[in-house]
C-alpha cells in the first residue's frame, strides 16, 4: 500500500476495502486469509506501477487520482469513492468491477446545487452513506462544506457549511449553511447525527440531520365573496290550491294568494290553471262592482271573454299576465286591465255589459 486513507468493512467482517490513495487504487483484503487484491484502478503498463487518471472502465482499466474516501452501500453491491484529486465521486459495481463517474466536473469547483456531473467539488475527501442507501454524504474539503447526494437522482446539495463566506476558513456553529468549517475531512453517521472531523479547525463537530423548518406565515385569505341572490323562480300552483273569494270592506295585507271571483257554480274554462271559479262580476253592475273589496293578494289576468267567446289577448296584455297587484280593490284592478286593453276591448262599468275577465291568483312556490 501507499498512503492508505480510508476503510470500509463488510457486514460479516470478512472483507475490508481500502482506498490506497498513493497508488490510486481500490484494494480488497480477505481478512480470513489476508489475501489482498485490486478491485479497481490502473497500472502504468510501461513502468508497472500505479497510474493516475480519471477514466471509467472495468477493474484495472479504470483510473483514479488519490482516492481519499470510500463508502459501502447497505446491500454491499456498490462502493462509492471520493476521487479527491480528480474532484469526482465515482461508483464501483462490485459484482462486475465497472467504475462510473456519478458526480463532479473533473476540476476544482465552488459550491453549487446541481445534478451528477454538473455538480462541483473541490478535493472531496470522506464519504458516508445513509442506512437506506439513498443519501451519500461527502466531505467537500476545500469548499469547507458537507454535501449530500441523492443516489437515485444524482442531485447534489449542501447540508452544512458556508456557500458564501467572506473568510474561507473559519469556525462558527450554526444551522445548515450558517455554520462554518475549515477543511472537513471525515464523516461518521449515528442515527440522525453526523460527526465531522473539522481538520482545519482541529475539532470534532456534530450536526443534526433533522431540520426544524418554520414556514413563513401565510398571507390572510381574501374575504369570501358575497353570495349571489337566490334565483327568481316563477311560482307554481300546488296540486290542490286553496280557493278564496271576496269579503266586504276587507283591506288586510295578504297572507296567501287567492282567486278573485264571484261566488258561482261555474268552473274555469278548459285550460285554466287549476279548478276554480271564473269571474262574471263585471256583469253584475256598478253597485256591486265597486262596493265589494276583494281579499288583498296577488292577481293575474288569464282570459278575457266577450259575449261568451274568449278573445285573443294582444301582446301587451299577455305580458300583463305576469303582473301582480297587491291590496287592490275591484275599481283599481279594472282600471289596470282597461289600461292594457285596446279601447274597443275595454270593460264597461255598465250593468248590462257582456264583457268579462277571468282572474287567477298567484300561488306561492310549492317545494
Amino acid at each position: 500500500f501507499y498512503q492508505p486513507t480510508a476503510l470500509a468493512l463488510s457486514k460479516d467482517d470478512a472483507q475490508l476495502y481500502v482506498a490506497d490513495s498513493g497508488n490510486h487504487l481500490i484494494r480488497l483484503v480477505e481478512l480470513a486469509s489476508g489475501i489482498t487484491s485490486t478491485v479497481a484502478g490502473g497500472l502504468n503498463r510501461l513502468l508497472g506501477d500505479a497510474a493516475s487518471g480519471a477514466s471509467d472502465g472495468t477493474g484495472t482499466e479504470a483510473t483514479f487520482n488519490s482516492p481519499a474516501g470510500i463508502a459501502l452501500t447497505p446491500d454491499e453491491g456498490m462502493l462509492y469513492v471520493a476521487d479527491s484529486n480528480n474532484h469526482l465521486v465515482r461508483a464501483v459495481t462490485l459484482s462486475t468491477g465497472v467504475v462510473t463517474t456519478v458526480a463532479g466536473r473533473g476540476f476544482s469547483s465552488p459550491l453549487d446545487t446541481a445534478i451528477g456531473t454538473s455538480a462541483g467539488f473541490a478535493f472531496p475527501f470522506g464519504l458516508q452513506i445513509s442506512s437506506d442507501g439513498v443519501k451519500l454524504y461527502i466531505a467537500d474539503r476545500d469548499n469547507n462544506a458537507i454535501r449530500e447526494m441523492d443516489t437515485p437522482s444524482g442531485y447534489v446539495s449542501t447540508v452544512v457549511g458556508s456557500i458564501d463566506s467572506a473568510v474561507p476558513h473559519e469556525y462558527m456553529d450554526g444551522t445548515g449553511t450558517a455554520s462554518r468549517y475549515s477543511a472537513p475531512a471525515g464523516i461518521a453517521l449515528v442515527g440522525n447525527t453526523m460527526y465531522i472531523s473539522d481538520m482545519g479547525n482541529e475539532i470534532i463537530r456534530a450536526a443534526s440531520l433533522i431540520y426544524e423548518f418554520s414556514p413563513p406565515p401565510l398571507p390572510p385569505l381574501p374575504p369570501d365573496p358575497p353570495l349571489p341572490p337566490p334565483p327568481l323562480i316563477p311560482p307554481r300552483l300546488p296540486p290542490n290550491p286553496p280557493q278564496c273569494g271576496y269579503d266586504e270592506n276587507v283591506t288586510s295585507t295578504p297572507s296567501m294568494p287567492v282567486l278573485l271571483s264571484m261566488t258561482s257554480e261555474e268552473q274555469a274554462p278548459e285550460g285554466g290553471s287549476h279548478e276554480s271559479l271564473w269571474s262574471t262580476w263585471f256583469i253584475i253592475g256598478s253597485a256591486v262592482l265597486f262596493t265589494f273589496l276583494m281579499v288583498p293578494c296577488a292577481y293575474v289576468i288569464k282570459r278575457v271573454w266577450y259575449d261568451r267567446k274568449e278573445l285573443d289577448l294582444p301582446m301587451n296584455v299577455k305580458g300583463f299576465v305576469n303582473a301582480t297587484y297587491d291590496r287592490v280593490n275591484s275599481r283599481k284592478l279594472l282600471a289596470a286591465v282597461n289600461h292594457k286593453l285596446p279601447r274597443f276591448m275595454r270593460f264597461s262599468e255598465h250593468p248590462k255589459s257582456k264583457k268579462s275577465v277571468e282572474f287567477y291568483n298567484v300561488l306561492p312556490e310549492v317545494t
